[in-house]
């Protein structure tokens, strides 16, 4: 099952998400099928692909929790 949610990066008090498609079951440091954007809190920087969201929901894949909070607040 394929699952659309973020992956944390960055340093030590500056976290930067990307959001990706993968595998439900792989951890959070395996390979991504697709970078589908990125979110940072401290830069206030989101550029978020909603098109190829939308295209990997069609396909199946469920979006995170969290994931799903962070694109309603930002319609």
């Amino acid at each position: 099952m394929l699952k659309v949610r973020m992956v944390r990066g960055g340093v030590a008090n500056k976290p930067v998400f990307k959001v990706v498609v993968m595998e439900a079951r792989s951890k959070n440091d395996g390979k991504a099928l697709e970078t589908l954007g990125i979110w940072s809190k401290i830069k206030s920087d989101r550029t978020i692909n909603r098109e190829r969201i939308n295209y990997w929901v069609k396909q199946g894949a469920q979006v995170s929790p969290s994931l799903t909070k962070l694109l309603d607040s930002t319609k």
